[in-house]
């Protein structure tokens, strides 16, 4: 059995240096190019679309040298239910998740409606009505009223991950 999924290919989902995405994504086969132990081993890597940052996602065969490859590489700071120095190997990702994050991201949703947006305030929590993350709920933990963002805390496969979003996406949730 072991044996097995050491065959398999898995997504697994490295949480990495915000707004450096891509950069960590080259470094990653560069060093895949130099060392060529573990280009086999994986398949794809793709940042998170749209106003997700600190994530990548990585289709490979995962193994404990793959693992020590990974943390060796600048901006990567874990995997995803996983720290460094653990034994056990990072539990991969399903299928459907990865599948329903990328189609979701893909939805582009215009918004032209005019909204005024003078009751939101920090703290305040927010339904987003556009991109990878509508219909997903948040609190806002800042606000830049003259470029018309705000920053939402919401909750992603189990973390807490920080969205800039404009502020037409947001809806306030009345309680």
């Amino acid at each position: 059995m072991e044996k097995l999924e050491q065959e398999n290919y898995y997504w697994y989902i490295l949480f990495v240096r915000g707004g450096k995405e891509e950069k960590i994504i080259a470094n990653i086969k560069s060093e895949l190019e130099r060392e060529k132990q573990w280009l086999e081993d994986i398949k794809d890597l793709k940042s998170a679309p749209g106003t997700v940052k600190n994530y990548v996602f990585c289709y490979c065969r995962l193994t404990p040298g793959l693992v020590r490859f990974f943390y060796k590489i600048e901006g990567v700071i874990r995997f995803l239910n996983h720290q460094r120095g653990e034994v056990r190997l990072p539990e991969p990702v399903s299928e459907e998740v990865i599948k329903k994050f990328f189609s979701q991201s893909q939805r582009t949703t215009e918004t032209t409606e005019t909204t005024h947006h003078n009751d939101l305030k920090i703290g305040d929590l927010i339904q987003i009505t556009a991109g990878s993350f509508i219909n997903q709920e948040g609190k806002i933990t800042y606000l830049d009223e003259k470029k018309s963002r705000a920053k939402v805390e919401v909750e992603f496969l189990g973390q807490k991950t920080s969205l800039d979003l404009p502020l037409n996406n947001c809806r306030k949730v009345w309680g």
